[in-house]
């Protein structure tokens, strides 16, 4: 047993791994702004500022975005070897699209050098604001071209600095790469992958862009709620479609058997959002009736920081009905026929049939020897079940405003808040994972044979 536990759990960590790498990276090329900027647009402070430029490169280093994003990197052979050490985010994007024309870095840090000096003398006069804009603004190396035609327009430049500026322009063309051989270059533990790992173990995990507020503490919140509704859609489920699944098994194409066949296609085939939509609004208000007015209507939702459980399922236990039986009706009618089929084929072998005709009651038959080998296949469907509600019941959360991981997610979505999105991912990955490995161990607890065939 304890052989198939270290070979379930060496399969499973390049699984984290590669969700970590995939998340890791979305989140650094999603579009948004970056977290230094995210920071100052929380603090209130203009990044386009003199003020506001000198905070973002404090708090870019701060935040260790000078780091090179992995381990390594496989990059083109005239590419900067860690563009994100470039602090200034104008001159860092002015690298990259001149990297990505051919031009060689070193060229393009000439190039921002002699840039510099000219802005500086332009900052300290009132120079044709035409030729400012140019120089501040362009990107390309051709709009960088054109410059030479804006040399009769300003005032108090020197001419070396202007001459200088043109020749790296030139330089920039003189050693353009037309083929893009590539360079392995290894950067070691000191790079932004492994500053996140770290500080996703620590539970550091940053800020919100929206409220300012940690992210681990946004994520623990709606992971609490999302709990509950996944702990109670199980219980539920369970708790009605075993019976219900194995007595229709049991007696099959009896009168019980065809209606609650009947029922749970019903239930099935009823779009979940259709459902909670007909709830909220004939049972939440006394539109068509004070007597239909039967539920609080969806509102806003409270859980205390150190509220137990059952303290919060007494306060909000009345809210929490009808988003419970949308989560409930789906699973109900698919793993009643899933219990159903199982229990007809098992009342079919040889052990059932000895069971029977010793006498024993149906009850005896159906609960001691045939729900065991009925629970086997239904450990793999309820643990497929729980990642469905660990990314959230998107749906249900977002109709009846539950502050839940789906309704986090889509709330960040909306707000390109990546920091929140990407470590949803992450830390739903681990948890994912980690329910698949304990689903692997308690299929192997409950049938020896597996252990021997993985």
């Amino acid at each position: 047993m304890y052989g198939y536990i270290i070979k379930r759990i060496l399969l499973i960590i390049p699984t984290i791994l590669v969700i970590w790498v995939i998340a890791f990276l979305l989140g650094k090329n999603a579009y948004g702004v970056d977290g230094a900027e995210a920071w100052l647009m929380y603090n209130g402070i203009d990044p386009n500022s003199e003020t506001g430029q000198k905070a973002y490169m404090e708090e870019y280093e701060r935040q260790k975005l000078n780091l090179p994003y992995f381990y390594f990197s496989i990059l083109p052979n005239h590419y900067h070897p860690n563009v994100h050490s470039i602090p200034d985010r104008k001159e860092r994007e002015i690298v990259e699209t001149l990297q990505g024309e051919g031009c060689n870095y070193i060229d393009a840090l000439v190039f921002l050098n002699a840039r510099r000096k000219v802005i500086d003398s332009l900052s300290k006069t009132s120079a044709d604001s035409e030729f400012r804009n140019a120089i501040l603004f362009s990107t390309h190396y051709k709009d960088f071209k054109s410059l030479n035609q804006y040399s009769h327009k300003f005032e108090n430049v020197s001419s070396s600095d202007f001459t200088k500026l043109m020749e790296s322009v030139e330089g920039l063309s003189s050693n353009k790469s037309q083929y893009f051989t590539p360079k392995f270059i290894w950067h070691g533990a000191d790079n932004q992958f492994h500053v996140w790992i770290r500080n996703l173990f620590s539970g550091k995990l940053g800020t919100s862009i929206t409220d300012g507020r940690q992210v681990t503490t946004k994520i623990g919140d709606a992971l609490r709620w999302t709990l509950t509704l996944l702990v109670l859609n199980i219980f539920f489920t369970l708790l009605i479609s075993i019976p219900f699944g194995m007595w229709a098994g049991y007696k099959p194409n009896s009168g019980f058997d065809k209606i609650s066949q009947f029922i749970w296609m019903v239930l099935y085939a009823t779009p979940v959002f259709w459902l909670a939509s007909m709830l909220i609004l004939y049972f939440t208000s006394g539109r068509y009736g004070a007597w239909m007015h039967i539920f609080p209507t969806p509102g806003l939702w409270y859980m205390e920081p150190n509220q137990n459980w059952w303290a919060f399922l007494r306060n909000n236990g009345a809210q929490l009905i009808l988003p419970v039986i949308c989560l409930v009706a789906n699973d109900i009618a698919f793993l009643t026929r899933i219990i159903r089929n199982n229990v007809v084929v098992q009342t079919r072998k040889r052990y059932a049939l000895v069971a029977d005709s010793k006498g024993l009651s149906s009850r005896k038959v159906l609960f001691g020897h045939i729900l065991p080998n009925v629970l086997i296949p239904l450990i793999t469907i309820i643990v497929a079940a729980i990642p469905a509600g660990l990314s959230g019941s998107l749906m249900i959360e977002v109709i009846f405003n539950i502050p839940g991981m789906g309704r986090l997610m889509f709330d960040s979505i909306q707000a390109h808040d990546w920091n929140i999105v990407f470590s949803i991912l992450s830390i739903t990955g681990l948890l994912v994972s980690a329910f698949i490995l304990i689903g692997d161990l308690l299929y192997a607890m409950a049938n020896p044979k597996v252990r021997y065939h993985v």
